[in-house]
């Protein structure tokens, strides 16, 4: 009998199965493939299998190499297994190793459709750990393997699909690379896949294309070190419950994408290398419950976890723990924003935030802020900035200019303090709503349609200011439940053009910085008409001589002991 066979149930099929050994101390001339027989060489084996077993769905054959040193290539076929002896520590290993250097002398032989390799508990090194391993597969299967090298793409390219899968190995290559695969418009498109292995310093590189879609990159329950791929062409890229961008030194630098509109979704992922889009992903675009943090992290400082060359539309973006926070290229779906503390799916700083926002959004603020520069709002873009009632903002000058179409809200900050918020564009609109303590002026320049909205605030001019300086007839104001003082000096209002009917006051109490008898609203040009009542004042709030009330019943209040 040649070899070894026997039979074994599989759920309810039963499985022909071959075994041929392998050993140091075999001769491939005297084998039969017992193990008293056994052949020197792995090819001898396989060769042996092809000539004398049915290789089908239900006959196999599994080819049993000793431990030592073998040197050779192979090339394997269908429903023949190479498995080594080594255990999990590594102990007494099978090694497959050869030179890399050129075809003839990569390790594995992918040459025909009908290569055909599957290896368990080998080693398999090419040159000195940084040569080619081989061609990538038509179809490979490596388990609890050890691998020392890269894989370059085939030069054979048949229709249909390649794949490569890798189960519980431990993977590594001198290069940096591990898989290095290029072309354009190929035949055949592409699988990998890592279950379960352990990578290290490894940058898997793909960038072909291939004119059938559907090539991906998956990696699952995967722990790299140094590991940082590298992803374009028309490839898509899967991770689940990996470790996925891991760079100690920082010299290798960061995950990168470049798939334009291919897939792009990790989920219960380590990126602590940070992530880099040179393309956008489109279709399923999603990173879920990953962290940017931890204490291998090699994101410098002032850069985002994530950066982009390109706006990265539509990305569902959740549960993740950020390092420094987002880039404004990352425009999240829904109009949520998060910036500051340990805030989960944060951005790097509030005009990060507000630069992702492409209609509407809310930016919940997590810290008090100092030194910021001023805001710049895009276009047509309505920014809600949430302090949650518990945090501040302090500004090194202007807060804010907001031309045609910009909208600004300020909500529930303990404090805000600045220069200039300045309205000076068609339908731009400021709201100061639900803030304890703001010292800012409101300066309207023009805008037909803009709007100036005070609520629930309190709103005091900083400096040689007042609180709002009215220099257009256009906008409208609106004043409520709210207190507006001038700095020292000024007023708390102040009109240099007769903008008839655009003030509007109500349950709220202004006052001149120097209180006593001024006037808390003063015109330095025109004669301004205005609507206030249930309102106070420490004196007149529209005194007959300069300012018209146009509410006949205002039921207004004017006393000098009023101060707040």
């Amino acid at each position: 009998m040649r070899g070894v066979a026997w039979t074994e149930e599989e759920e309810d099929s039963e499985v022909i199965r071959g075994l041929i050994h392998v050993a140091k101390n075999g001769d491939n001339a005297a084998a039969d493939g017992s193990v008293d027989k056994p052949f020197l060489t792995i090819q001898a084996a396989i060769d042996y299998a092809v000539a004398n077993f049915t290789l089908d769905s239900l006959n196999q054959v599994v080819v049993q190499v000793g431990p030592g040193l073998f040197e050779e290539q192979l090339c394997g076929r269908y429903r023949i297994t190479v498995k080594g002896s080594a255990d999990v520590r590594w102990n007494n290993p099978t090694i497959l190793k050869n030179t890399g250097s050129v075809p003839g002398d990569y390790p594995l032989k992918f040459e025909s459709a009908d290569d055909y390799m599957i290896m368990e508990d080998m080693m398999i090194i090419a040159g000195s750990y940084n040569g080619i391993l081989g061609y990538f597969p038509k179809a490979a299967r490596f388990k609890n393997c050890g691998l020392s090298g890269r894989f370059i793409e085939t030069s054979l390219d048949t229709s249909g699909s390649y794949h490569l899968y890798l189960e519980k190995c431990d993977i590594a290559d001198g290069t940096g690379k591990f898989l290095d695969l290029t072309g354009v418009d190929l035949a055949s498109w592409r699988k990998v896949e890592f279950q379960g292995c352990r990578l290290e310093e490894v940058a898997p590189t793909v960038s072909s294309t291939h004119l059938t879609s559907g090539s991906y990159l998956q990696f699952r329950n995967c722990y790299g070190k140094n590991i940082v791929p590298s992803i374009s062409g028309d490839w898509r890229l899967e991770g689940y419950n990996s470790r996925l961008a891991h760079n100690l030194s920082g010299s290798m630098g960061r995950l990168t994408f470049g798939a334009a509109g291919r897939p792009c979704e990790m989920i219960n992922c380590e990126l602590m290398a940070g992530l880099h889009f040179t393309a956008n992903p489109g279709e399923t675009f999603a990173i879920q419950n990953c962290s940017n943090n931890g204490f291998d992290v090699s994101i410098p400082d002032g850069e985002g976890d994530i950066t982009a060359d390109v706006d990265l539309t539509d990305c569902l973006y959740q549960g993740n723990i950020q390092h420094n926070g987002l880039d404004g290229e990352v425009k999240l779906a829904g109009p949520l924003r998060n910036v500051g503390g340990n805030a989960t799916n944060k951005f790097r700083n509030i005009q990060e935030a507000i630069n992702s926002i492409t209609t509407v959004g809310i930016i919940k603020v997590f810290e008090n802020y100092s030194s910021l520069a001023e805001l710049l709002i895009p276009n047509d873009t309505t920014v809600v900035l949430d302090g949650q009632r518990a945090h501040s903002l302090s500004f090194t000058g202007d807060i804010a200019e907001l031309g045609s179409g910009e909208k600004l809200s300020f909500a529930k900050f303990t404090e805000i303090a600045g220069g200039d918020i300045e309205v000076n564009g068609n339908n731009a609109e400021i709201h100061i709503c639900d803030n304890a303590d703001v010292v800012a002026r409101i300066l309207v320049t023009a805008g037909t349609g803009a709007v100036v909205h005070v609520g629930k605030s309190t709103l005091v001019g900083p400096t040689g200011k007042k609180a709002l300086q009215i220099n257009s007839v256009n906008p409208t104001e609106l004043i409520e439940y709210s207190l507006l003082k001038g700095a020292t000096g000024h007023s708390a209002i102040d009109f240099s053009v007769a903008a008839n009917n655009c003030l509007q006051v109500k349950f709220s109490t202004l006052l001149h910085g120097d209180l006593a008898g001024n006037d808390p609203i003063t015109r330095s040009g025109g004669d301004p008409i205005v609507s206030v009542y249930c309102s106070a004042g420490n004196s007149n709030l529209t005194p007959p001589a300069t300012i018209t009330n146009d509410v006949s019943s205002a039921g207004n209040v004017a006393d000098p002991q009023i101060d707040f």
